[in-house]
């Protein structure tokens, strides 16, 4: 399968009858595969939107934000917290919703002092480097990682349906088309 110009490879093959959701936007590509039946799509759905609203449950009121990244995370982040995007404001709380490598450092040098960074995505590397001293300690940085909330149908309904109007469906094998903000790739079709 490919993503424009550049392959999408799975770290193991996908399972018969299952399907990877996929997290899209330009930046590093992540998701989750799951059995592919009736209520694959609408569970995906609900788990970005658990992951969501746990990461925009750890921005105290009136506190400014930046939402990292342009895939669905980021999308539903960015519907939920309009009010602390739209301060102007220098952001003290960073929500990375892409788990690269590279932005999670550049996020890290863009707080200030007392600044607070949501891992809202899982990262890439499990062993990325922080500066533990001079970054986190001496600035008193706070990184973490959404509260986990179990997924369930119907636990926003509005926010579930806005998620997948935006879902993508592609073969494998094929392109994935440019823009999407999240995909589902299908190995096969169910028996």
């Amino acid at each position: 399968m490919r993503r424009g110009a550049e392959p999408i490879t799975f770290r193991d093959p996908l399972p018969a009858d299952h399907v990877a959701f996929v997290n899209g936007g330009t930046g590093t590509m992540w998701g989750f595969v799951s059995p592919a039946d009736d209520d694959a799509d609408r569970l995906a759905a609900s788990a970005f939107v658990a992951i969501a609203q746990a990461s925009a449950a750890t921005v105290p009121a009136g506190t400014p934000v930046t939402v990292m990244g342009d895939g669905l995370l980021a999308y539903l982040l960015r519907h939920l917290l309009p009010d602390a995007l739209a301060t102007g404001a220098e952001p003290s709380v960073i929500i990375d919703t892409t788990g690269s490598p590279p932005a999670i450092h550049e996020a890290v040098a863009t707080l200030p002092r007392l600044g607070h960074l949501v891992l809202a995505a899982p990262p890439r590397d499990a062993n990325s480097y922080l500066a533990t001293y001079q970054d986190l300690h001496v600035r008193a940085l706070t990184v973490t990682g959404p509260k986990p909330i179990p997924a369930r149908i119907g636990a926003d309904d509005a926010a579930i349906d806005e998620a997948l109007r935006l879902l993508v469906r592609v073969a494998p094998g094929h392109t994935v088309p440019e823009g999407g903000v999240w995909y589902a790739i299908q190995s096969q079709e169910p028996a």
